[in-house]
């Protein structure tokens, strides 16, 4: 690589509040939240030049939105309804996004999430390209946890075809590359744990030893096992702890006017963060997250979690050590991980303290971008030295 700088086109959504809003975290505007403390990071590489490009979900504005911020160029451009592109083939997406790398030039491409359009750039663009995968699609359709909707059926069946248009297949967890290896065995799979904003690295956990309170957060559906801990909630006597619950779903309907459940709705960084360092606990029985994010900071701050052996899960909790698994997974075994672990505060404690500096290694920001840094220069590296062999040859 004889250029000072390696052109990198990240392909992803946009991870930048919306005008007009301030704070961070998905009530900012923001879902895919990891992204933002990425930019952040890569933006400070020296050795990289990094472009953007964003798709917009709402399928109105026409034409193309140029921003620089944070030492990267972004490039925004509107996307045909997703129920359109999505009966194309996302072809109109692919046409889209090919022009515009046409035009940029990278040196690499890296696509994130199988959930979106972005993968499908991968088959036209000439060089190296690398897939971030989320969540793999065909296991939540195994599972049956796949979002309702044809889209979604049609939108799984790209996955295999992307994958293999990959040069690399990034996951984020153990179990994922597990299951990633076993369903693409002829994929380059690699894993980088995403990394957990630094604002999160500077709470102080303090909760109050009288108020037993434990945290959800994130999508109140089945497939978050929202269900699962409401069942668990109801199971028996009232519980002497406090169940707060941050997110929206389709089961927000059934948790309202419960006594001892408080909503809290979709709420940004800032006012999570309030909630994390009062909290004893977070539960997460999800069924099949990848890298469940929330768990990632949980433990940053310091909280046990109680949660499934389901998903990246599996990899993060160790069980009666910085929280409990719960396995097998059902409303009165839950139940019974979260009377124990609120019975005893000193011994709360001890499990939140409990590998929480590994931890914080591990789910570094600073961390994840070095290593997505150093994968760029390798896939680039890789295939010029692949088209020089073949040019000797």
């Amino acid at each position: 690589m004889s250029k000072s700088k390696l052109h990198v086109a990240i392909l992803a959504d946009y991870p930048l509040p919306p005008k007009g809003k301030t704070g961070l975290g998905r009530a900012a505007g923001i879902g895919a939240t990891w992204l933002s403390q990425l930019a952040e990071m890569l933006g400070k590489d020296p050795s990289l030049e990094i472009t953007w490009i964003s798709l917009r979900r709402d399928g109105g504005r026409n034409g193309i939105e140029e921003v620089e911020h944070g030492g990267i160029r972004y490039i925004i451009c509107s996307q045909v309804k997703t129920s359109i592109d999505v009966a194309l083939g996302l072809i109109p997406s692919k046409i889209k996004l090919g022009r515009i790398l046409e035009k940029v030039q990278p040196d690499v491409i890296h696509a994130w999430g199988l959930e979106r359009a972005y993968p499908a750039a991968l088959a036209g663009f000439k060089g190296p390209g690398i897939l971030s995968i989320q969540g793999l699609l065909s296991e939540l359709r195994e599972i049956g946890c796949l979002p309702n909707g044809w889209q979604w059926k049609l939108q799984a069946r790209f996955e295999s075809s992307w994958v293999k248009n990959a040069t690399v297949v990034v996951c984020e967890s153990p179990w994922a590359c597990e299951r990633c290896e076993a369903r693409h065995g002829h994929a380059d799979v690699r894993r980088i744990e995403y990394g957990v904003h630094t604002s999160f690295c500077d709470l102080e956990w303090s909760p109050d030893p009288e108020k037993p309170r434990v945290l959800f957060v994130g999508n109140l559906t089945e497939g978050k096992g929202f269900d699962l801990l409401l069942d668990a909630f109801e199971h028996g006597s009232r519980p002497t702890w406090e169940l707060l619950v941050a997110g929206d779903g389709p089961l927000s309907v059934r948790a309202k006017g419960i006594d001892g459940i408080t909503l809290l709705g979709v709420i940004d960084w800032q006012a999570l963060q309030k909630e994390q360092t009062k909290a004893w606990c977070l539960v997460a029985p999800t069924l099949a997250d990848t890298g469940p994010m929330v768990v990632k900071e949980a433990r940053v701050v310091g909280l046990p979690v109680v949660g499934s052996r389901n998903g990246g899960l599996r990899d993060y909790v160790k069980d009666g050590l910085n929280g409990y698994q719960v396995d097998p997974l059902n409303a009165p075994a839950l139940r019974e991980a979260l009377d124990k672990i609120t019975a005893d505060y000193s011994r709360l404690v001890e499990m939140g303290g409990t590998n929480v500096e590994a931890d914080r290694e591990l789910f570094r920001a600073g961390r994840a971008a070095t290593e997505w840094s150093a994968l760029y220069k390798e896939v680039v590296k890789s295939t010029e030295t692949t088209k020089d062999d073949t040019s000797i040859g």
